[in-house]
C-alpha cells in the first residue's frame, strides 16, 4: 500500500485538485456538508493529465465545499 498525496492550490478564484496520474484510478467526489451521512457527488469538472498528474478545477464560488478521492 503506498500512500496518495493529493495537492490543492488555490489560482485567484479556483481551487484546483491534483494527484499522481499512475495511481489507482481515483473519482474526485464532492459535498457541501459533512454530516452523517455525507451527501458525496460525482465531480463533473474536467480532468487533465499533464506530466503525470491528473489537475480538477474548481470555482471557489458558491457554498463551502469537501472533496474526497475514491477509488474507481
Amino acid at each position: 500500500h503506498r500512500d496518495l498525496h493529493s495537492f490543492p492550490t488555490r489560482r485567484s478564484s479556483d481551487l484546483v485538485l491534483s494527484w499522481p496520474s499512475s495511481s489507482v484510478s481515483f473519482l474526485l467526489e464532492y459535498s457541501t456538508n459533512l454530516g452523517n451521512p455525507a451527501n458525496w457527488q460525482t465531480n463533473s469538472s474536467a480532468q487533465t493529465v499533464i506530466g503525470g498528474q491528473v489537475y480538477v478545477t474548481n470555482s471557489t464560488a458558491g457554498p463551502s465545499t469537501f472533496f474526497q478521492l475514491k477509488t474507481h
